[in-house]
Parts: C-alpha cells; structure tokens; sequence
C-alpha cells in the first residue's frame, strides 16, 4: 500500500460544525461583495473638486486614475484598491448578519 492510501484508510478528517460553515460562508459571500461592489464603484467618478488634469474612479477612495490626454492609460492603485474592497466587505458581512438576523426572527 502507498502512504497516500494508509492515509486515507484512516478518515481522520476534522469535523467542522455547522455554525463554522455559516461563518465561513458569510465571510466568502462578504468578501465577494467587497469585490464586486469595488469593481462597480470603478465606474463612479470621484474626482475632488479643483483636480484638474486626471480623473479618479472608486469610491469611497479613488483606486483608478487616469491622465486626461489622448491615450492615456487608467492606473489602478493596488493597495486603495484592496482596501476599498475590504470596506464594501465588512459593508456586506454587517449587511448579511442583518438580514439573517431578521430572517430569523
């Protein structure tokens, strides 16, 4: 027999309760949220007033920026843009523990 299959013999698996998986799946759905809506918010301008020469995208803070020339290219901030996804995380993580909260009730 190979290692792999003695292991696998074994079933020693840890088991993960219920309550884990909910967490888990409200932290997935949460995190897809934070995603697309930041992905959504690249579509809102949000140039401060008085800026001229670039335009910024993302709210609440702006993680896509371009020039405004003939050709320039659109420049993403990696680091905002991570951030502004962890904001419309929690955003959607309070929004679904709500609403399963009133579900429930």
């Amino acid at each position: 027999m190979h290692a792999t299959q003695i292991a696998l013999k074994g079933q020693d698996r840890p088991k993960i309760s219920a309550s884990e998986m909910k967490t888990s799946r409200i932290l997935l759905l949460a995190l897809a949220f934070g995603a697309l809506l930041t992905l959504l918010s690249g579509l809102v301008s949000n140039t401060p007033a008085g800026l001229l020469g670039a335009v910024h995208y993302g709210y609440p803070l702006p993680w896509l920026h371009q020039v405004v020339y003939p050709g320039a290219p659109m420049e993403v901030d990696p680091v905002i843009m991570l951030v502004d996804i962890a904001v419309w995380s929690v955003v959607g993580g309070l929004v679904l523990l709500l609403l399963g909260s009133i579900v429930k009730t």
